[in-house]
């Protein structure tokens, strides 16, 4: 397998891609993982993906368990309404 070569001048951001799990913990207060995922989802550093097959996903999920139990929002759905096209920085 070849590596393709980086363009100079290319620029990077490190991201997280978030999967379904830790948005479902985030978002029910009986899940064992609830703090540590809200927490993560909440302080991370790092740009947060979420893809949206993700977003549908745990959206039923946490809609067939309930909803969020009045716990609000899961930090990281939040701010995916906006989505901003780094590779020309277009919004």
């Amino acid at each position: 397998m070849r590596r393709r070569r980086v363009p100079r001048g290319a620029r990077f951001w490190p991201v997280v891609i978030v999967d379904t799990g830790p948005l479902v913990a985030a978002a029910n207060r009986k899940d064992p993982d609830h703090e540590a995922c809200r927490e993560l989802l909440a302080k991370s550093s790092r740009t947060l993906v979420v893809p949206a097959l993700v977003v549908a996903e745990a959206t039923f999920m946490i809609e067939r368990a309930g909803g969020t139990g009045g716990g609000g929002e899961v930090p990281a759905v939040t701010p995916i309404a906006t989505f901003q096209d780094r590779t020309t920085d277009r919004q």
